[in-house]
């Protein structure tokens, strides 16, 4: 017997695919150098950088881990749901043939 699956896993696949593509991003940013706005900007963004950047960097892998979490736990209940579904086939199995042999 099967049941169907496919949104469970397409869903975790979707969410698996985004919290790697957050990784990368948070990867990617650099910090840029205060000095590439211009002397009147330059000390404005000097205190703000690197602290900016870090913490984009920061919240695109916190935003990673929780997408990627989320695709965990849909494959995980997707297994869990199959395994429940196959315990309840056993056992309408077992009820259905102890109905037979009462019958008989």
């Amino acid at each position: 017997m099967s049941w169907d699956l496919s949104d469970l896993m397409t869903g975790a696949q979707i969410f698996d695919g985004a919290g790697r593509q957050l990784s990368s991003l948070a990867t990617s940013v650099r910090s840029p150098n205060p000095g590439m706005y211009g002397t009147f900007v330059a000390n404005a963004a000097a205190l703000t950088e690197p602290a900016t950047s870090t913490a984009h960097r920061h919240l695109l892998a916190a935003l990673s881990t929780s997408v990627t979490d989320v695709g965990d736990r849909l494959l995980s209940t997707a297994e869990a749901y199959r395994a429940v579904e196959e315990t309840n086939a056993a056992l309408a199995r077992e009820i259905t043939s102890a109905h037979e042999e009462v019958v008989r």
